[in-house]
């Protein structure tokens, strides 16, 4: 069967349309899908490596994480921010840890990155985040490698099934805040 949902806009003139429009997914209430929703929002202003990350405005990244937390909220996350004038990939990590450790089965999970993202300069296949104890020139010693939040984010008991599988979608997004 379709779905079909009504559908109310407003025309050039300004007066409501009304129609129906049969090619609508029906409305989800995520707290029939979901036990519950988790969001780690993670962001980096002030970097150690001042020749080759430039520290971007504090307000700027504080405004992105609390624009991002309203918007979670209002869609039943529980959010944790972490957000300070220092950020050390021990704590990311521990963070993002801990994040994955609590969530259970059936529990949507999502991690978000405000700073710096790069490829390694001796090997561009591997991404890493910029922490504030970060170096451009050694980023296996203290920058969070994309490939280990992804690892982090697989160990997540998740609800989404495919062929057989239970499968995690991460995205990273990194503003360009320069």
């Amino acid at each position: 069967a379709k779905a079909s949902a009504e559908i109310v806009a407003k025309g050039p003139d300004g007066k409501p349309i009304i129609g129906v429009n049969d090619n609508v997914a029906p409305e989800i209430v995520f707290d029939e899908v979901y036990k519950k929703s988790r969001a780690l929002l993670v962001g980096v202003w002030h970097f150690d490596d001042t020749n080759h990350l430039q520290s971007f405005d504090r307000n700027k990244i504080q405004n992105d994480l609390n624009t991002l937390e309203v918007a979670l909220v209002r869609n039943g996350f529980e959010v944790t921010k972490l957000f300070n004038n220092r950020l050390s990939r021990a704590e990311i990590t521990k963070a993002i840890e801990a994040l994955v450790n609590a969530s259970g089965p059936d529990e949507r999970v999502f991690i978000y990155f405000s700073t710096h993202g790069f490829a390694d300069p001796n090997m561009p296949s591997e991404a890493y985040i910029a922490t504030s104890d970060c170096y451009l020139n050694e980023p296996s010693v203290n920058c969070v490698r994309l490939k280990d939040v992804e690892y982090q984010a697989s160990r997540a008991p998740l609800k989404v099934k495919r062929s057989g599988k239970f499968s995690w979608r991460l995205t990273a997004v990194f503003p360009d805040w320069a």
